[in-house]
């Protein structure tokens, strides 16, 4: 009896001893993969706010309307074949494409769970370097004339692996993605989960980087024999080669410029934007033009706008209280005035609430910004709200033309919303006020293959409603539209594509300075028409 007593204990303890083994094991196992993650977000170039355990809609490959040219690559190999067709003359083929090799791949190998069994993409013809599962930078320079990639990727599914294709704030992407000008960054994140019945199944996250740049337009090698070349609205390619998008007979930049000095004054009315068009110097009108387009003018064929310099606008705004509501767009414009008062900005905010600045123009002018819509709210604001919100916040507004309301964004005003905007400034006994509309930009430049063209017709009827009703309510209206349209392919990368200015920041004096010529464009005109009598 006694020997057996000690065997059982002898058992029992070593029982006890595998499974406590066993169990560091696992602990060890699953923390080392969870440094070994942790490490990898930090050497990271950026900081990613996503859900790694949200699912995505991977595998699906989506073909857009256009001339698709497959190029095969690979997992071995470092170089990949050239295409025979390019799209619409561009000169980078029009698609990379890999798919995995067709050996079995087990799933207990991390590297081999993290892979991705197929990517890709339509716009991008050269991926430097080509996909290798043990690395996780890429790049790839797309043309100006691109604005959009199709990125389509899959993972190891049978092994519990699932993806996802967001940008670098966290916001789900694709499969079509806009590329502003500048650098874009695409990451697809690989997440796998051990199918072993655990408490604490192993994760193990995994980020590919797709940098995109997209390149500036290109420019005439000499600066002799330019043509002034006219770019209207409805031009929605570059130079089409049709009397709707250039103006003959071409004439040469320097006369062009003679001829556009002697012309009058625009003389401003409740609507100011429309019928303008863009004039830039190129090489030639016709076919793949080389254009100089930080030195295009937009102006009218009868007359010119001026712009008022610093202290004429100084001077226009003092005892002025500027009331903005509306989305990014509109912060943009109010950006873009307050730098031209003060010489540069000491902060740049992407407000998605209230903003006051009162330390303007020597204390003599206020400028306030609400934003609206709230888009991600459950309970959206009504219009209403954000003109009720500045107008508390702004007690002492006087019922005349010193007090100036701009209201606008991108694509969402209704002429419904002028109407709700209209009965509040009369509750407030503000019904004498200057109110400015602020129409449509081009912008979501997210669709695809030719949809571009199908959107803007649309846009045009909204955008020419909105500014009839607007007139009819007394308000004045400022065509952001016809500007934007015109040149639709210089927007800036951003979360709505629709921006046609940035910030950027002056490191050595700690200030901002907002870029983007389009932008600056429109806010002129803008100040044009708060500064009318």
């Amino acid at each position: 009896m006694l020997k057996i007593y000690w065997l059982s204990r002898r058992y029992v303890f070593t029982v006890l001893l595998v499974s406590f083994i066993m169990a560091t094991i696992n602990f060890a196992v699953y923390y080392s993969f969870s440094d070994i993650y942790k490490s990898k977000v930090l050497q990271s170039d950026f900081d990613t706010k996503i859900d790694f355990l949200r699912r995505s809609r991977d595998g699906e490959l989506f073909n857009l309307n256009m001339s698709e040219v497959s190029l095969q690559a690979s997992s071995n190999t470092d170089s990949i074949r050239k295409p025979l067709l390019y799209a619409n003359g561009a000169s980078v083929p029009i698609q990379y494409r890999y798919t995995n090799d067709p050996e079995p791949t087990p799933c207990s190998s991390r590297q081999s769970l993290t892979a991705l069994t197929s990517l890709t993409i339509i716009g991008c013809g050269d991926l430097i370097p080509s996909y290798n599962k043990l690395r996780q930078i890429y790049h790839c320079n797309v043309p100006h004339e691109t604005t959009t990639v199709n990125v389509t990727a899959s993972a190891m599914r049978d092994c519990g692996c699932d993806l996802r294709i967001h940008d670098d704030n966290g916001y789900a992407v694709g499969p079509n993605i806009s590329l502003g000008l500048g650098l874009n960054k695409v990451i697809i994140t690989v997440t796998c989960r051990n199918r072993r019945p655990s408490k604490l199944p192993y994760i193990y996250p995994h980020e590919y980087v797709l940098r995109f740049i997209r390149q500036l337009p290109q420019t005439p090698d000499v600066l002799d024999d330019l043509f002034a070349c006219r770019i209207y609205p409805d031009c929605i390619t570059l130079f089409a080669g049709s009397r709707n998008c250039t103006l003959g007979p071409q004439v040469f930049w320097e006369e062009y410029l003679s001829q556009y000095m002697s012309l009058p004054d625009c003389h401003l009315t409740r609507k100011v934007g429309h019928g303008g068009v863009w004039v830039v110097p190129c090489n030639t009108c016709h076919g793949n033009s080389k254009c100089f387009w930080s030195r295009s003018i937009y102006t009218r064929e009868d007359c010119k706008y001026t712009n008022f310099n610093r202290f004429e606008l100084k001077e226009c705004l003092k005892d002025k209280q500027l009331l903005f509501v509306g989305d990014s767009t509109n912060r943009g414009v109010m950006y873009y005035i307050l730098e031209q008062i003060n010489g540069s900005l000491n902060q740049w905010d992407k407000s998605h609430g209230i903003t006051t600045f009162t330390n303007v123009n020597f204390r003599q002018t206020n400028f306030s910004f609400s934003y609206y819509p709230e888009f991600w709210r459950s309970d959206k604001p009504l219009i209403d709200d954000a003109v009720k919100a500045l107008v508390e916040r702004n007690p002492h507004l006087s019922n005349n033309n010193q007090t100036v309301l701009i209201i606008g964004g991108v694509q969402w005003l209704s002429s419904k919303h002028l109407a709700n905007v209209s009965r509040t400034l009369s509750k407030y006994n503000l019904d004498r006020i200057k109110t400015i509309i602020k129409t449509f930009g081009s912008g979501f430049h997210n669709g695809g293959y030719g949809t571009f063209t199908k959107e803007s017709h649309r846009l045009k009827s909204h955008n020419n409603k909105l500014s009839e009703t607007a007139l009819s309510l007394g308000f004045e209206v400022l065509n952001t539209l016809d500007i934007t349209t015109g040149r639709w392919r210089e927007f800036y990368r951003g979360v709505c594509v629709c921006h046609f200015h940035r910030a950027v920041p002056d490191n050595h004096k700690h200030t901002f300075h907002i870029h983007g010529q389009i932008n600056a464009v429109y806010s002129q005109l803008l100040t044009q028409l708060i500064c009318k009598s």
